[in-house]
């Protein structure tokens, strides 16, 4: 049996796919299958991919017929022959030895699935590891497996589903897949969520060999589309009901969830139908689950509890403070004299990120 299958899902990656491309093939573990699935790109991508067909009989290149990240990976899922599967998005890239270090390691520990931190890029002089990783490394077993109801800690940051490998027959034996939604369609958060919590053997890799492009300006990272989160934030809370362990599971999401959803609010306009499906999600963790939560902090619990107690004066409270702040932001940027301490001071406060803080 292949050792890995590694899946690479794109759409009009030309500027990036040779790069994602070299690191996939370059891969110390030869014994990998690489199946390319594109969605009909226009930009000369799938050209780029036949011609690495043509040099590595590893490689497989198939033309999705819909614009889907989740149809094009559980597409590529289907005709997999690997004994784990990886995922590789096409604008990203990784480190030589990933695969060998974390196919060796789910030997070791008996995985179903291997997770590990990963590296946001920026640029080659601009680049840094997930800012959970120490957090992660500190709170889960090395070297042993665990589930989520032992440490429920993975469900609580960004989902990174490529950031790791899957053992092909548990997701099958599990029906684990994507919801093929169009286009990205945030589809990583419902594959998290099923792919952690049917499996009591989960194993943590403390190394960052992924490194994930944060600045590509068509990503769906930059490109955030707030009705469409909200939407699969509302099928993870109606699939976490079949679990018997729901609500400790639904005290760790709520960290992720208030960042991909309720944080934009004042931000992003939203249709009566969508903010009530948002009040609806909120309402799905009870109060005390809140309060009691070990990885929200005090400030996190008030703007959460807020939003439940009165949604509305939350959205007008959140409206006004963002029109407030852009005010501000643009006397300071644009009407204070350059160089001034006052302006500096006013500028760093405005850009202070108070999600997490007091």
């Amino acid at each position: 049996m292949i050792a890995i299958s590694v899946i690479v899902p794109s759409y009009n990656s030309r500027e990036f796919i040779e790069e994602c491309m070299d690191s996939i093939v370059q891969q110390s573990l030869k014994d990998i299958e690489i199946i390319c699935v594109d969605a009909g790109s226009v930009d000369g991508t799938i050209e780029i991919l036949e011609q690495y067909k043509k040099a590595d009989d590893r490689i497989r290149v198939i033309i999705s017929d819909k614009k889907s990240y989740g149809y094009q990976v559980n597409t590529g899922i289907s005709c997999a022959k690997g004994e784990y599967i990886a995922i590789v998005e096409s604008d990203d890239f990784i480190e030589s030895s990933m695969y060998e270090k974390l196919y060796e390691y789910s030997k070791k520990t008996g995985a179903d699935i291997v997770k590990t931190p990963y590296i946001e890029y920026y640029n080659k002089r601009n680049q840094q590891i997930c800012y959970y990783a120490d957090k992660l490394n500190a709170a889960l077993p090395i070297d042993h497996v665990f589930s989520m109801t032992e440490h429920g800690e993975l469900l609580a940051y960004h989902a990174s589903v490529w950031a790791g490998i899957y053992k092909r027959p548990y997701l099958m034996d599990n029906g684990i897949c994507f919801v093929e939604a169009p286009k990205a369609g945030y589809v990583d958060v419902g594959f998290r969520q099923d792919s952690l919590l049917n499996t009591d053997k989960i194993a943590w890799y403390p190394d960052a060999m992924y490194c994930y492009r944060v600045s590509n300006r068509s990503s769906s990272t930059n490109n955030f589309d707030l009705p469409t989160m909200i939407l699969r934030w509302r099928e993870a809370h109606k699939k976490l009901m079949e679990y018997p362990n729901k609500d400790k599971f639904s005290s760790y999401l709520i960290f992720d969830e208030y960042f991909n959803t309720l944080a934009y609010i004042g931000r992003i306009k939203l249709s009566n139908e969508q903010y009530n499906m948002l009040i609806g999600n909120f309402a799905f963790t009870e109060n005390e689950l809140i309060e009691k939560s070990r990885v929200l902090s005090d400030y996190l619990k008030r703007e959460i509890l807020a939003f439940k107690h009165d949604p509305g004066m939350f959205y007008r409270k959140k409206n006004s403070l963002f029109y407030l702040r852009a005010i501000l932001y643009f006397i300071a940027n644009h009407l204070m004299p350059k160089g001034t301490k006052r302006r500096k001071r006013i500028k760093k406060a405005l850009l202070i990120n108070h999600g997490g803080q007091e």
